[in-house]
């Protein structure tokens, strides 16, 4: 009897550690820094095939981030905005969207100020979404895209 009872304290200790580790696993995959920042790009998938100079800070834990700029012509920009469905209207007051270097220096707060261009920002109730905009002063494409 003492040994069936220390086989089955011994399984559920078993169990319980396995547990455990499964679900520190699961925090670190989901909430741990999974971050990357690439400059110079010449192409990044999900940006438009004639996207160049790109920028890039992604991080692939449960935020699911993505802050790019890019060069690009006006109309390319457009077209690509087209396919995805954006709808991008023409800025008639400044906007701010999310800047990939400060995203990579820790500072998501500071922003990118686009004054004349495009514009579209789809949010859902929880914050996640995308922001895209084009910067005509600059010929630059922005995305700033989160799961949440």
């Amino acid at each position: 009897m003492k040994k069936s009872l220390k086989i089955v304290l011994a399984s559920i200790a078993t169990i319980i550690v396995v547990i455990a580790g499964g679900f520190a696993l699961l925090c670190w995959a989901m909430f741990s820094d999974h971050s990357s920042y690439s400059e110079h790009l010449a192409v990044f998938e999900g940006l438009p095939p004639t996207a160049s100079d790109i920028t890039v800070y992604t991080n692939r834990n449960i935020t699911g981030t993505l802050v790019a700029e890019f060069a690009i012509r006006e109309a390319d920009f457009v077209t690509w905005a087209e396919k995805n469905q954006w709808g991008v209207t023409e800025i008639v007051a400044p906007i701010e969207i999310g800047n990939p270097q400060a995203y990579h220096q820790g500072d998501p707060n500071r922003r990118t100020k686009v004054e004349r261009g495009l514009y579209a920002s789809h949010r859902r109730s929880n914050g996640g979404g995308i922001d895209v905009a084009y910067d005509r002063a600059k010929s630059k494409g922005l995305i700033s895209r989160s799961s949440r």
